[in-house]
């Protein structure tokens, strides 16, 4: 599956992309190695097929700048959780800063709501993350007060809230 939008291409990887998954799979901690890398996408694909309408088991692709072939990070829809999506996006310290995060997350919540017809998407983020509190907040996810995890922003959508807005 691709999508191409106006920087950044979302694809899901394929055996091709080993390298390049090897490379930047966890590319905070560094390179885990091409076996480990393979399988990383084996998992992926396993949960893709488990994907179905209504339900999300787990939606991951990669991030590409258009034209590229170099992975910039990672993004999709977490469904593992109890009756609830969850979206993710995890870009390259290099590639910040670009409204790349924004971009991606547009196309997350189209798929998730008109495509998958899912109730209800739900994002997180760190109390210091200012970057994805932007995020979440130009997509205009609603923000949940909770005054028992002080250590993250909790934010939702409903499909309603999606219809009324976009």
């Amino acid at each position: 599956m691709e999508f191409k939008l106006k920087n950044i291409t979302l694809r899901t990887v394929v055996v091709d992309d080993l390298k390049e998954v090897a490379r930047i799979w966890n590319f905070e901690k560094g390179e885990i190695t091409l076996e480990e890398a393979k399988e990383a996408i084996e998992w992926m694909n396993k949960n893709h097929k488990l994907n179905q309408l209504h339900k999300i088991e787990h939606l991951c692709f990669a991030i590409f700048e258009n034209n590229t072939r170099k992975i910039i990070g990672w993004c999709g829809l977490d469904g593992r959780y109890e009756n609830t999506v969850k979206i993710f996006y995890l870009i390259d310290k290099d590639y910040r800063r670009r409204g790349y995060a924004t971009e991606c997350s547009k196309k997350l919540l189209e798929y998730g709501f008109l495509n998958m017809e899912v109730e209800r998407i739900e994002g997180e983020c760190a109390i210091d993350n200012i970057g994805s509190q932007k995020v979440l907040e130009k997509l205009k996810m609603k923000k949940v007060i909770n005054e028992q995890k002080k250590e993250s922003h909790h934010y939702f959508m409903t499909y309603k809230d999606y219809i009324n807005l976009y």
